[in-house]
This record gives structure tokens, sequence and C-alpha cells, in this order.
């Protein structure tokens, strides 16, 4: 039943039934407010602008044909039919698999060459501990040799008495010898050190690349997936915290490698300068 009414300006006229949008309107069709002011929209209009509304913010006005089936929630700006949804999940899993293999080839391909090349350092420097004490050995030997080789002879007055007992020559030649061997292990020292440095510096580059893939690999992902299929979401965050405990796991390996490695280094320089 409608109802009579007057607007601001005198004019009556009367309010029909509420139509499908909740919107009252006069005998010529036309929407009006509360205080009685004409609106002049079209169905056209107020569609348009619930479609637009119900873009951006989740809204509980929809429209007719939807009001039965209707659940608030935010409509994305493309709608996607269910097949080309998984086909971009399936893309996406693809790319996720292949970068996680190119990435345990990254790592595997770090870890063998650095195996090998600790597996050599350990052999060069058990070799310069052996040499090194080889040469502590001898000088030992040659410290308990000495007295008696330069041990004044009992003189005769028959024999003339020489007027040097220790030649020059062969102190010179055993300085040269010491000297030539201080030069020899301090260079035996330094290739270690530089094939240890090396080692180091690839293997924290190959680390500092890890990490950069890892991270973008959570920007890509950090976008909301809209599909029946986001339980694979789930295996995407399992292959990532694998890949990070598996580099955690080579930089312990890293620091466990280098620390006795630096500590032996120092206790063969230390030998070194003691002999």
């Amino acid at each position: 039943m409608g109802s009579d009414s007057s607007n601001k300006s005198g004019r009556k006229f009367r309010w029909e039934q509420k139509d499908e949008y909740g919107v009252y309107r006069d005998e010529s069709g036309y929407a009006r407010s509360v205080a009685g002011e004409m609106i002049p929209v079209t169905k056209d209009n107020i569609r348009k602008i619930l479609e637009r509304a119900s873009l951006f913010e989740e809204s509980h006005i929809c429209l007719p044909e939807h009001a039965t089936s209707f659940t608030p929630t935010k409509l994305a700006p493309e709608i996607y039919t269910k097949d080309e949804i998984n086909e971009m999940v399936t893309g996406i899993c693809g790319a996720q698999e292949k970068l996680g293999d190119e990435l345990k080839t990254l790592v595997d391909d770090t870890y063998q060459p650095l195996d090998r090349g600790y597996n050599e350092l350990f052999k060069s420097m058990a070799k310069m501990r052996t040499e090194i004490e080889s040469m502590q050995h001898i000088l030992e030997k040659e410290a308990t040799t000495s007295p008696s080789i330069d041990a004044n002879k009992a003189t005769s007055i028959d024999v003339k008495p020489q007027t040097s007992q220790i030649p020059a020559e062969p102190e010179s030649l055993a300085e040269k010898k010491d000297e030539w061997e201080i030069a020899y292990i301090n260079t035996k020292i330094n290739d270690v050190y530089s094939t240890l440095n090396n080692n180091v510096d690839r293997l924290s580059t190959r680390i500092d690349l890890l990490q950069q893939d890892l991270d973008t690999i959570r920007k890509k992902d950090q976008q909301p997936a809209t599909s029946i299929d986001i339980c694979t979401i789930t295996s995407f965050d399992s292959k990532f915290a694998t890949m990070e405990d598996r580099l955690q796991t080579y930089e312990d390996m890293h620091d466990r490698f280098t620390s006795p490695i630096m500590r032996y280094l120092d206790t063969l320089f230390t030998q070194m300068m003691n002999v």
C-alpha cells in the first residue's frame, strides 16, 4: 500500500511500495529520499553501483538474483574459471619444483668441490707437519752432535796451532740452509692459507646466492592463491623449510671445517717460529 507525502516545495506525491532494491518510489516511478527529494536513479545505475562496490570491500548488499546464495567475500577484479585457476596453479607448482631441483644441484656442485678441496688441504697439512717434525728432529740431532765436532783438539808442541777452529764458510752455509728452510715453510703455509681462503670465499658466495634465491621465492609466494587447490601451498612451505635446513647445515659444516683448520694452521705457524 502507498502513502501520501509532500516535499519541501509543498508538492504532494504518493509513495508506493519498496522495489527489489528497497527504494521507495512515487506514482511516476521516481525514487524519493526520506525528505521527499526526487532521486532519478535507474536500475542499471543501481546495478553498476553495487557491482563496483562489491569489487573493493566486503558488503552484504547484493544483486537480487544473488540474494539467496550471497556470502560476504571479496571478488577478484578478474574472474577465472576453475580450469584456468588449476592451470595457473599447475604452472606455479612446476616452476617451483624446477627451481628446487636447480637449487639442489647448485648446493651439490658447491659441496663436492669444497669436500675435495678440504681433503687435499688436510693431506697438504699432514705432509707439512711431517716435514716440520723431520726438521725439528734434524735440528735437535745437530744440536747434540755439534759440541763434539766443534770441540778443541789437544795440541802438541810438534803441531802448529790452527788460527781458527770454526771455518766461516760452513757457518754461512748453515745460515743459508736455515733461511731456505724457513722460507720454504712460509711458502707452504701461505699456499695452505691461500687455498683455504679461496675455498671459504667460494663457499660464502654460493651460500649468499642460495639465500638470495630463497628470498626471491618467498616474495613470489606471498600472493594468496585463489583456487580449490590451496593445499599445495603447504607443500611449498615444507620445501622451503627443507631447503633452509639444508642451507643451514652447509653453513654449520663451513664453520665446523674452518675453525679447526685455522687453529691447526696457527699451531703449525707457532711450531715453525719455534724452529
